[in-house]
């Protein structure tokens, strides 16, 4: 059966989350030889990853996982972007977690029914109101449509630069799906978006 999709997460020192991230894809509704995980742990120094081992083997599901010193998010999707092996990619972040169980079948039959180079939720849940319009998580992508383009070394945003770079080519297109079927966890004590958070507060807060 063919790779479907690859769900790509950069981890740094996510102990305390990366297990319910982890367990939410796991327990998805998608016959587990269509999809995989890749986790790639950047310069991390807890037990992410025996933990994130510890939740993925006992499903007998495919992932992978991959050590780097990257110190930057953009920069480790960017290994497991070089290292997926399905149709479709999902970007998640390792502190966040999937509210549908129905998630990953409702973005690919979006994918394939309308055609598009990507699938955009138009909602979400969060702790706390935050607007991040083109976070790469919202999206679900074709991987043909992504290429060779890769994310740049900014501490922050890069996934927006990322998206934009992808908006930007003049055949582009999207569809949207409305249910709400991921959970962003913000604020984060001590993320690189707490600390931009905290240094502009008159972007972030609403």
């Amino acid at each position: 059966m063919k790779m479907k999709i690859s769900v790509i997460i950069p981890c740094h020192n996510l102990e305390s989350y990366i297990e319910k991230c982890l367990a939410s894809i796991a327990e998805q509704s998608l016959n587990k030889a269509e999809y995989e995980v890749i986790v790639v742990f950047d310069s991390c120094t807890d037990a992410s990853e025996e933990i994130a081992k510890k939740v993925l083997s006992r499903v007998g599901m495919a992932y992978k996982f991959f050590d780097t010193n990257k110190r930057r998010a953009g920069l480790a999707r960017n290994v497991g972007l070089q290292n997926a092996m399905g149709e479709y990619i999902y970007f998640m972040d390792g502190d966040d977690f999937l509210v549908d169980k129905n998630a990953l079948e409702k973005l690919l039959n979006a994918a394939k029914t309308n055609a598009t180079a990507a699938v955009y939720q138009k909602n979400f849940e969060s702790d706390t109101a935050v607007c991040d319009v083109d976070a790469v998580w919202r999206y679900f992508i074709k991987r043909d449509f992504i290429g060779d383009e890769r994310f740049s070394s900014l501490e922050i945003n890069e996934d927006w630069e990322f998206i934009l770079n992808l908006k930007n080519r003049k055949n582009y297109s999207e569809c949207f799906v409305d249910d709400v079927m991921y959970h962003y966890t913000y604020p984060r004590e001590k993320s690189i978006t707490d600390k931009y958070r905290k240094m502009h507060p008159e972007v972030f807060n609403f």
